[in-house]
């Protein structure tokens, strides 16, 4: 599942979702933890959930061929 960052610092606002670049794959329990509809992680747990999961994602796109750098 694609988890937008919830990071008012990555441009998120009242209905304003942040750019697309800016979702990691996460499984959809983890991501209704991460958007607070699933346990009660704090704040900082959420925004380690989601950093850890975005480096996973963009080194995926880059072994899969999805961005490379030219």
């Amino acid at each position: 599942v694609s988890a937008h960052a919830n990071s008012v610092s990555l441009g998120k606002g009242t209905g304003i979702k942040v750019p697309d670049y800016y979702t990691a794959r996460l499984c959809h329990v983890c991501h209704a933890m991460y958007d607070g509809r699933l346990g009660n992680m704090t704040k900082q747990a959420k925004e380690d959930l989601w950093t850890r999961a975005y480096l996973r994602t963009v080194a995926q796109w880059f072994k899969e061929g999805v961005v490379r750098v030219v």
